[in-house]
């Protein structure tokens, strides 16, 4: 024997409300997946990428940007100005990265003095029973 429900839309909504809102438990799925992959490779270069790129690329190209606003309202047509700023730009950024990594300081890693306390062993009258 058939069984016919007929239910009206807003029934059928308040019925369903939970499952709307999260999907259905069994096929909600991992929150964040891991593993390895295109993206965890672009990230694990980005984590030392990143503060390379702040510390030696940005300074010059704020400088660079600078320096053509200045040339584009002396009259000098904007291609030129970002070729010729550019190129100055990239060298210096290849001076900065040589200049540092060729004149790393530091001493490495050192021995620490140890300090080896001396035990006096003393012999009293009380140590002799």
């Amino acid at each position: 024997m058939k069984n016919n429900l007929n239910i009206s839309e807003e029934r059928y909504l308040r019925a369903l409300q939970k499952q709307l809102r999260s999907g259905l438990v069994g096929f909600r799925g991992v929150r964040r997946q891991r593993g390895g992959g295109f993206g965890s490779i672009l990230f694990n270069l980005g984590k030392y990428a990143i503060p390379i790129f702040e510390k030696y690329v940005l300074p010059h190209a704020k400088d660079a940007v600078k320096n053509i606003m200045n040339d584009v309202r002396q009259g000098v047509p904007i291609k030129s100005a970002v070729k010729s700023n550019a190129r100055k730009a990239l060298k210096e950024v290849g001076k900065t990265l040589i200049k540092n990594t060729l004149q790393q300081g530091g001493r490495g890693l050192t021995s620490r003095r140890q300090n080896r306390k001396r035990k006096i062993i003393i012999e009293t009258k009380d140590n002799e029973r």
